[in-house]
């Protein structure tokens, strides 16, 4: 059980993405005429660029903020899920050390017995109890003892049923949680993705290009290219100027929103 619960404690989640080789033209037009013109024709020779993909997921400051996002929320999520797992965890680790340590039994039924069972005592010891009586108490307290028996068994068929219903609890939530995450990471994913194929093709359209080739760690994409098509660089500095201006735009638009909130208060 404490097996199972760590493993959602202990997992991180890290973004990997991988770009995928984009095509991008000006026009549907221009791309079907260029689709029939042979390679060396110089009037309709593809501009092609590649780019290392490692650099881009590494560098990119979008992909890091939402890989710091992610990291935020999975810490949080940590966190609730403690949170809602620690009285489980306490109430099994006490059940679980009674169990270790068998006593008398528990329960109003069983304090009942046990005072019963010290009345019978205390008279058969007592002067005025005669042998029969001492033979009657005698037959009596391998009755309590026989019932006081059966309670405790019945108390630990309870905790163990008990500590199954724990287990499912807490394996419940750790699944809840995997399952939210692995959604949430999917989507950031998804973002990403999406961000990126805009960005690129906004890059290729700026600079002429009618290709853009990813040379991952692999090589897959690009098996070979000189740096005259190397774009790499330029594009990190396109795609971090175009995410930093949006940044500060809406940092703008949220300071302009809280001052005409402040503005409206003191009025």
């Amino acid at each position: 059980m404490n097996k199972q619960f760590s493993i959602i404690l202990g997992v991180a989640f890290v973004i990997w993405l991988s770009i995928l080789t984009i095509m991008t033209t000006g026009s549907s037009d221009r791309s079907n005429a260029r689709s029939t013109v042979a390679i060396g024709d110089s009037s309709g020779v593809a501009r092609i660029a590649y780019v290392h993909g490692d650099s881009i997921q590494l560098r990119y400051q979008f992909i890091q903020d939402k890989e710091q996002e992610l990291i935020v929320v999975v810490e949080k999520a940590q966190k609730a899920l403690e949170r809602q797992a620690r009285p489980l965890q306490e109430e099994a680790q006490k059940l679980l050390a009674e169990a270790n340590s068998p006593g008398m039994p528990k329960g109003r039924q069983a304090k009942k017995l046990e005072q019963e069972a010290q009345e019978l005592i205390d008279y058969a010891n007592g002067p005025s109890a005669t042998d029969q009586d001492r033979q009657v108490a005698e037959n009596r307290l391998y009755e309590i003892q026989n019932e006081l028996g059966q309670l405790q068994a019945q108390e630990m068929k309870e905790a163990e049923s008990r500590l199954y219903e724990i287990e499912a609890q807490l394996a419940q939530l750790q699944n809840a949680s995997q399952s939210e995450l692995m959604q949430l990471e999917m989507s950031m994913q998804r973002e990403i993705s999406e961000t990126l194929t805009t960005e690129v093709e906004a890059f290729a359209q700026e600079n002429g290009l009618d290709l853009v080739l990813n040379w991952g760690l692999s090589g897959e994409g690009v098996l070979y290219g000189t740096d005259q098509y190397d774009v790499t660089e330029s594009m990190l500095a396109f795609l971090n100027d175009r995410y930093s201006d949006k940044v500060e735009g809406q940092e703008d638009e949220v300071e302009a929103a809280e001052a005409d909130e402040t503005e409206a208060t003191e009025e």
